[in-house]
């Protein structure tokens, strides 16, 4: 039944693309949703084996280091192989990229094709083409690159994270978008990378971070929204909470303004012009974030003052107003990938510390929580099977 409601919904909206002299027209599969499926019932299953063997193996002197590493290996390169050899045409953007490598075959080329691309991407080509020859070979970096930021993080922090929501989250909320919207997936996991600069409260490196990184995308200087609200938040929780809703009001208030200066960037032009936005705020604004509302709702009202509450709040904040802002402004709806954050760290840190403080609402949590992804996953596929192009799959050598 699901199948026909994703069915129904693709054929709705797919239409024949054309890039660079060829009309290619996406056909319905149920293989492809079939391995779509497989993928994310492994990655719950690996979660939550990884998760499980933490606790039962943690006491022994060794074995559990590697047992828990041997488990992210398998869903990392189960994750990377399908990402990775995925075909030019997986992923409306991917052939565009894919044809953005064919022609950096020399800087000149790279910088004057009149585009208003970033150019620390344009430099990245120049030198993947000068390196490769095969877009294929670009495209498998590009995804081992998204692969390794995501799961170092994850490693990095697996003794304090909720690693059966950690996972699933990322497959079931960034993982399938990646296969369209490669370049801001690979800046968002980057910084994502860059959360141990956050934790350590290292915020001029930071903010370095976040500012090379906005020469690859530029949607990258949206953390600087997070960051502030911290800093902010850190001094006077009231002046935090009164610069959030500022901020609010101003989107409400503000947007057609906002949307006149975005279109300053004419590569972001269309985007703006074609805005399907009606301006009336949905279910969606709560939904997007509902555990991380709920969660930052806990802190406050246990009153927890520490440094992983201040950036759950924060940047839980600064997700939400993010969120409705693409109410009035479509195209900001694909920002979210920016909060990895947010979902893949904070969060599953929370759930893991309310385990160890109450065990009965833990498992209410980790449950809603599994439901919360299915949802988002749900309305994923409903939506965006056709817009993002990843419909049908296909490997690369079978084109």
């Amino acid at each position: 039944m699901l199948f026909d409601i994703y069915r129904k919904t693709f054929e709705a909206d797919n239409d024949a693309f054309w890039w660079g002299g060829e009309t290619h027209y996406r056909s319905w599969d149920d293989g492809t949703m079939y391995l779509y499926l497989f993928i994310v019932f492994i990655s719950f299953l690996a979660a939550w084996w990884c998760d499980k063997r933490r606790f039962v193996t943690n006491a022994s002197r060794c074995g559990s280091k590697y047992k828990i590493s041997r488990c992210f290996l398998i869903i990392h390169m189960i994750l990377l192989l399908f990402m990775g050899l995925r075909g030019s045409w997986v992923g409306i953007d991917t052939i565009v990229y894919s044809q953005t490598f064919e022609n950096a075959t020399s800087l000149s080329a790279v910088f004057n094709d009149d585009s208003t691309t970033e150019p620390l991407y344009k430099i990245f080509m120049f030198i993947l083409r000068t390196i490769f020859f095969s877009r294929h070979v670009a495209i498998f970096i590009f995804s081992a690159l998204i692969m390794y930021f995501v799961f170092k993080t994850l490693k990095k922090y697996y003794n304090s994270l909720c690693l059966a929501v950690a996972i699933p989250a990322f497959v079931c909320i960034y993982y399938f978008h990646s296969f369209n919207l490669i370049r801001i997936t690979l800046a968002a996991s980057f910084l994502l990378w860059s959360t141990p600069l956050l934790v350590n409260e290292k915020y001029k490196q930071y903010s370095i971070r976040i500012l090379v990184t906005t020469f690859m995308h530029y949607s990258s200087i949206v953390l600087f929204l997070p960051l502030g609200l911290l800093i902010v938040y850190k001094k006077n929780r009231t002046l935090a909470y009164f610069s959030a809703l500022g901020v609010i009001l101003l989107i409400v208030a503000g947007t057609r303004m906002l949307g006149d200066y975005i279109v300053l960037l004419n590569r972001y032009e269309d985007y703006i012009l074609g805005n399907e936005s009606s301006g009336q705020i949905g279910l969606a604004l709560f939904i997007d974030y509902l555990p991380c509302l709920f969660t930052s709702c806990y802190i406050l009202r246990k009153k927890i003052h520490s440094h992983w509450g201040d950036m759950m709040v924060c940047f839980t904040m600064a997700a939400f107003i993010i969120r409705l802002l693409a109410y009035f402004i479509t195209a900001t709806g694909r920002l979210h990938i920016h909060f990895m954050p947010l979902t893949l760290i904070f969060l599953p840190y929370w759930l893991n510390y309310i385990r160890q403080k109450n065990k009965s609402l833990y498992n209410i949590a980790i449950q809603l929580c599994v439901m919360w992804l299915l949802l988002r996953l749900h309305i994923y596929f409903i939506g965006y099977l056709s817009t993002d192009g990843i419909m049908p799959y296909n490997f690369f050598w079978s084109e």
